[in-house]
């Protein structure tokens, strides 16, 4: 093992069995599970298992000595658990398991036809982030050219890659693969028809916009049932994100989507009227609702008017409400049975409030999750940077548990 790795799989693995994590997962077990309790969390919630640009501002890069990219995955990877864990004091859980994604057998296209980004006025593509797609279904015809998406996973050569981690790490830490189980028809659908076309669709050809929601709902469903029946479905890969830590609905037979959490959102639907979610949106997500054993719906936008329709949804257990969103409208409208995410204004909070103004926030918002005696947890989100400065983020959760602890 890489004298890099090895101390910090020795910290991940005593800090992953510690009393206070073990604590700290029953405890998330029981927020997302016996709801009405009025139980608050705190939580800064930062991409421990991804590249995001925010980590090479937190973790210097002299502390990752080694270039092989396998040993530095893993270093980067449990790096970020440890600041985490160590550092930031909120509620947040450290798992050891490492996740490798799976190689894919090449089909070509995924739906038998690619997605085409717009080309700026520039001549040159827009980044990643920008999702601005040309359409590419015109008709219903190009609809009928199209299949189900292709996602063959190379069962060899994912083997050969986990066996390679498990190498890394001496076996000291489980290795599994990650599937992701998030939803997102419409999102999907507009990389192939422009959301501009979509918004004139739901004028004119509002039975176009069924058609295709149809094909990709359809071809979602199928292609999670397939992963699900070849045992690659693993439910502690939906935990460790926004649900922290959960229990097992079915724990004799562990690898089922009905001990899974999911995923659900469509954000690029925010421009849709509430009426319109609940004609062109909602009837997708109820069919794909009823694949998993609990429901995160997830919306950066504002679901103050769409929260009466959503909360219909099978499954439907947390229930994001951003800055946007009101907070007390909406659990209002939903009640004590579900777990709210609540999240503040994170550009506020980090570049312009003072600990004071900070502190206000915070207290208003627990203020109202105590008030109407509901599980929440409030959440610094969404973090794009921290200006240099990775104290910010520390000091947020002193102030936020010192609000815990006023009452």
């Amino acid at each position: 093992m890489h004298d890099t790795i090895a101390p910090l799989v020795d910290s991940v693995l005593e800090l992953s069995s510690s009393q206070t994590n073990l604590q700290r997962i029953q405890g998330w077990i029981a927020h997302n599970n016996d709801t009405g309790r009025g139980h608050v969390f705190t939580n800064v919630h930062l991409w421990k298992h991804s590249d995001h640009p925010v980590w090479h501002e937190i973790i210097p890069e002299e502390c990752i000595r080694t270039v092989d990219p396998i040993e530095r995955d893993i270093a980067c990877s449990l790096y970020r658990r440890l600041y985490k864990f160590q550092r930031i004091p909120d509620f947040d859980v450290i798992f050891p398991t490492i996740w490798v994604s799976p190689v894919l057998k090449d089909a070509g296209a995924p739906y038998g036809l690619s997605s085409k980004k717009t080309v700026g006025t520039n001549g040159t593509e827009p980044a990643d982030n920008t999702l601005l797609y040309e359409s590419v279904i015109t008709c219903e015809d190009d609809l009928n050219h199209m299949h189900e998406q292709h996602y063959e996973i190379d069962e060899a050569a994912t083997e050969r890659l986990v066996a390679q981690y498990q190498t890394a790490v001496d076996g000291m830490l489980p290795v599994k693969v990650f599937i992701s189980t998030n939803v997102n028809p419409f999102d999907d659908m507009t990389k192939f028809r422009s959301i501009n076309e979509l918004m004139y669709d739901t004028i004119d050809a509002p039975q176009f916009i069924h058609q295709m929601m149809e094909f990709f709902t359809s071809s979602i469903i199928n292609k999670l049932s397939r992963l699900e029946a070849g045992r690659w479905i693993d439910p502690e890969s939906t935990w460790d994100f926004r649900v922290h830590a959960d229990s097992l609905s079915c724990p004799e037979d562990r690898n089922i989507l009905k001990n899974c959490w999911t995923y659900l959102s469509d954000q690029s639907a925010c421009v849709l009227s509430p009426d319109m979610y609940e004609e062109f949106i909602f009837p997708y997500h109820a069919r794909l609702s009823e694949l998993f054993g609990k429901v995160y719906f997830h919306g950066c936008e504002d679901l103050t008017k769409r929260a009466k329709t959503i909360k219909a949804l099978p499954k439907l257990n947390r229930f994001h409400i951003s800055p946007w969103s009101d907070a007390r409208a909406i659990i209002e409208e939903l009640g004590q049975q579900y777990v709210y995410e609540i999240h503040v204004h994170t550009a506020n909070h980090l570049l312009t409030y003072t600990e004071e103004e900070q502190r206000k926030e915070i207290k208003r918002l627990v203020d109202i999750a105590k008030e109407y005696r509901v599980n929440a947890d409030i959440n610094l989100s969404d973090i794009e940077t921290v200006v240099g400065n990775p104290e910010k983020l520390i000091r947020w959760a002193e102030i936020a548990q010192s609000v815990l602890q006023e009452d």
